[in-house]
């Protein structure tokens, strides 16, 4: 559907410029309207006006080709796997989730706002408790949790992020209810139910503090244990036809890029 409007786009912006012209010429007494519109122009005028809305139908197939297979454009647009940054890796597989599961355009791109800026909030709490080894007393976890609301109200203060300032209240709810808000269930957005899953899945398959890098389909094993408790278990069985159905995760990939 996405084409199709693109291309009645371009069709429409091309037929108004050969009826801008015909008006033109019309207003300005040299021919009546249907006359300009065909019979009676100039040759001349006519091949500039075939070649001008020639160029604007061309642009618009070129424009579509070069956005779909360009990987700089899909690398802007669509995160990377392979990248070395988390908020890029989360960024990829958020979108393609998010895309399968029909959330609406603004709700994709306040997640992929929340991918970068989930843990904003981080910069009110002391480095004596971040970079602390072991398990945090009580005090120090109360002081850790508060981060989520100071990121919150950052961001609702940066236009850019005002998006996701919402997202980051609830990106640390569990499906099971024992999360920082105690948010139960579908009262999490889905989009902050997607993200958890993903971030979960970047954490078992990429290097941290030591422990054990898990393949793609250990991951997605291991997810399946935090299905219902954790993890909303509508996503999990989401990512895991993702990350399995090639024919599936190429339709998903083609959508977000005609789109």
């Amino acid at each position: 559907m996405n084409r199709l409007f693109r291309l009645f786009y371009y069709i429409c912006l091309a037929l108004l410029l050969w009826l801008a012209d015909a008006l033109l010429m019309s207003f300005s007494g040299q021919l009546g309207l249907s006359e300009a519109l065909w019979g009676s122009v100039a040759p001349q005028r006519l091949l500039l006006r075939l070649f001008l809305s020639g160029f604007i139908l061309l642009w618009g197939l070129i424009n579509r080709h070069y956005r779909r297979l360009s990987p700089a454009y899909q690398r802007l647009l669509f995160g990377d796997q392979n990248s070395a940054s988390p908020a890029v890796r989360m960024h990829y597989h958020c979108l393609r989730l998010a895309a399968l599961m029909h959330l609406r355009p603004s709700e994709q791109e306040a997640l992929r706002l929340l991918c970068y800026c989930h843990d904003i909030g981080l910069v009110g709490v002391p480095d004596s408790i971040l970079e602390k080894e072991g398990k945090l007393s009580r005090e120090e976890q109360d002081i850790l949790d508060r981060h989520i609301d100071l990121g919150a109200k950052i961001a609702a203060n940066i236009p850019q992020l005002r998006r996701a300032s919402t997202l980051i209240l609830s990106h640390e709810e569990y499906y099971n209810g024992g999360g920082a808000k105690a948010m139960y269930g579908r009262s999490i957005p889905l989009s902050c139910r997607i993200f958890k899953l993903v971030q979960m899945y970047d954490y078992f398959t990429h290097p941290h503090d030591g422990g054990r890098v898990l393949e793609p389909r250990e991951a997605l094993d291991e997810l399946d244990l935090y299905s219902g408790q954790i993890l909303d278990p509508d996503v999990v069985d989401a990512f895991r036809r993702l990350m399995t159905d090639q024919r599936l995760a190429g339709a998903v990939t083609q959508y977000i890029f005609s789109s």
